[in-house]
């Protein structure tokens, strides 16, 4: 004869158990970046910390990283372009005297 399984009525027991099953994936909404990689200023990985967590990002292949993640590397990457227009804008011609 087969036994049944004491069915419980705690609500606690029964919201943690619906709690985990529609738990979100972790990854979900992940986006993937590509950082070249070439042999001198940009060879090693990307080091990004946002809130206290750390994320070391592989150059050379496609990673997935949080949103998070990858709008600080594109906050980065607009910012060097800005730093080097500005550079431009004010480096001043460099004038050789012929003798």
């Amino acid at each position: 004869m087969a036994t049944k399984k004491p069915v419980t009525t705690d609500p606690a027991q029964e919201d943690a158990a619906e709690k985990v099953a529609t738990a979100p994936d972790p990854k979900e909404g992940w986006v993937e970046v590509f950082l070249h990689k070439d042999n001198n200023k940009y060879k090693k990985d990307l080091f990004v910390g946002i809130n206290g967590k750390r994320y070391l990002v592989k150059r050379g292949e496609p990673v997935m990283v949080p949103p998070e993640v990858a709008e600080a590397i594109r906050n980065s990457q607009r910012q060097d372009v800005i730093t080097m227009q500005t550079i431009e804008k004010f480096r001043k011609p460099v004038v050789v005297d012929q003798m």
